[in-house]
């Protein structure tokens, strides 16, 4: 996805911006056969912050919770009961193939190459995810142990972002 933040005021810029709606423009019909959309809308309203919502990275804070706090007490309870994980890292992965497609915990992509169209499970990531996926695969690891384990888990100490 790409956003332009366009001020109408700003006549200096009109150029660039052309040049890049018309430079995203081409490359979009090349690259998606079924077409794209572009949205328009006002900067300072309810939908313009639905759609930077999805660009937000991340926070440490959502990560951290997720890493420090989460995937250890599953990790722990798990063990009690007889279920052992080498590490977070390898309950992260076994998590994400579990809930991906019964919670949509993923994103439909394009390979670039092929034209494919294939599902990549939400990244946490601070170069790929985003904060309200992240928030939503949080969340729902969190529902999935409660139902699973019967695992309360503490909310964060802060909010998380």
């Amino acid at each position: 996805m790409k956003i332009l933040d366009f001020d109408p005021n700003q006549k200096n810029i009109w150029g660039d911006l052309q040049k890049s709606l018309s430079e995203m423009v081409i490359k979009a019909l090349k690259l998606i056969k079924e077409g794209f959309l572009i949205v328009l809308v006002r900067r300072d309203t309810d939908e313009a912050k639905k759609i930077l919502a999805i660009k937000q990275k991340p926070t440490d804070s959502q990560r951290g919770y997720y890493w420090k706090i989460v995937l250890p007490k599953i990790r722990q309870v798990a063990a009690e009961q007889g279920q052992h994980f080498k590490d977070e890292t390898h309950l992260h992965a076994d998590l994400k193939n579990l809930l991906m497609e019964e919670h949509s915990l993923y994103e439909e992509k394009v390979n670039l190459i092929t034209g494919e169209i294939y599902k990549e499970c939400f990244s946490i990531s601070d170069e790929k995810g985003n904060k309200a996926n992240t928030a939503k695969f949080i969340d729902t690891v969190i529902n999935w142990a409660a139902e699973f384990y019967g695992i309360e888990i503490p909310e964060p100490k802060k909010s998380v972002d």
